[in-house]
């Protein structure tokens, strides 16, 4: 009874104190389009949690890439309208990282329902994440 009481002290130690593993996402998405004359140009931000990043000379490091595929109302896929590589670097710790895009669609764009599919990969742990918002363009 002793020792069986002492294992479970001794696992529930071990597991309150172990490293909280963190999970890659995106959060806080928004999206949002405007004419400008002969078109649109779209606009989305999204906030990305859970990326590992480096200490090293009392500056923290990390890397993430992305890319943006964009849906239209008919159903045709546009791969990577956008694309990049976020470099954040800080004197503390770094909570979370913004994910800017700004595209300009032509004319031949319609209005209605589109959807935008964020992928985004932590090249510190090599992990993936993937969102995806729906937002509409609609006339003025």
């Amino acid at each position: 009874m002793k020792k069986t009481a002492l294992l479970i002290i001794i696992s529930v130690l071990l597991i309150s104190c172990s490293k909280n593993e963190k999970k890659l996402e995106l959060k806080d998405i928004n999206i949002f389009a405007f004419s400008i004359g002969e078109g649109w140009e779209l606009n989305a931000t999204a906030s990305i949690n859970g990326f590992q990043q480096t200490e090293e000379d009392d500056k923290y490091k990390a890397k993430i890439s992305y890319y943006v595929n964009l849906i239209t109302p008919a159903g045709d896929t546009l791969p990577e309208i956008d694309y990049g590589v976020i470099d954040k670097e800080g004197t503390e710790e770094i909570l979370m990282a913004n994910l800017e895009v700004q595209v300009e669609l032509d004319s031949s764009f319609s209005t209605g329902k589109y959807k935008m599919l964020f992928y985004i990969n932590d090249d510190l742990s090599n992990s993936t994440a993937d969102a995806e918002k729906s937002f509409e363009i609609t006339p003025d």
